[in-house]
């Protein structure tokens, strides 16, 4: 399997780690420009990986004082607008390879329905703009056979495990029942947790 990995932070730098003692060709991309300049012989990719980056600065602004919009907006252009170009450098590449897998890593606070943040809400709009870009994508991509991933991240949780968590998530098929449609688990787009619970976005 070749994944491409783009994100450079600690837990992108985990997850390649752990793909990579599970047997996985890796490749790392720190910016989303990197991703056309990846050389002819890597051009074939399985899996696309999202590092997710609206936990890069803290705001520490509660509903009160309101979100700090110019965070937010530099939050949004790194998170979602280039998640989404990511994903349009390597359609090409991923259309090469076999599985055809978006694999995200976003902020479970981001989560509509879930949330229990009481402050940083521009990170959190963030993280909910991205899921819904997911959500977006996979209507349309799923019918050309592209499968999705959405792993709900927290901070405060360990890293280590959190990152074996979703090694074995992005790796893992999900049940494909042609005899019965309510029981293709590949048919449903949900985020999980490190202990494999879904959180409903």
């Amino acid at each position: 399997m070749v994944i491409l990995i783009v994100g450079n932070g600690e837990k992108e730098k985990k997850l390649e780690e752990k793909f990579a003692l599970e047997g996985c060709s890796v490749i790392r991309a720190e910016e989303v420009v990197e991703i056309t300049k990846l050389p002819a012989d890597k051009r074939k990719l399985d899996m696309l990986v999202l590092g997710q980056t609206a936990c890069a600065q803290k705001e520490n602004r509660d509903i009160i004082s309101g979100p700090d919009w110019q965070e937010a907006e530099r939050l949004y252009e790194k998170n979602a607008v280039e998640a989404l170009c990511a994903v349009q450098k390597a359609f090409p590449y991923l259309e090469q390879g076999t599985y055809k897998r978006i694999c995200y890593l976003n902020a479970a606070e981001g989560s509509i329905n879930a949330s229990w943040a009481r402050e940083d809400y521009g990170r959190w709009m963030c993280a909910c703009a991205v899921n819904m870009q997911i959500s977006i994508l996979y209507n349309r991509m799923r019918p050309l056979g592209y499968t999705f991933r959405l792993f709900g991240w927290r901070e405060e949780e360990d890293m280590k495990r959190q990152t074996n968590a979703a090694c074995w998530y992005f790796m893992g098929n999900r049940s494909l029942d042609g005899e019965s449609k309510k029981h293709e688990d590949e048919n449903r787009l949900v985020m999980r947790d490190m202990d494999g619970r879904e959180v409903p976005f």
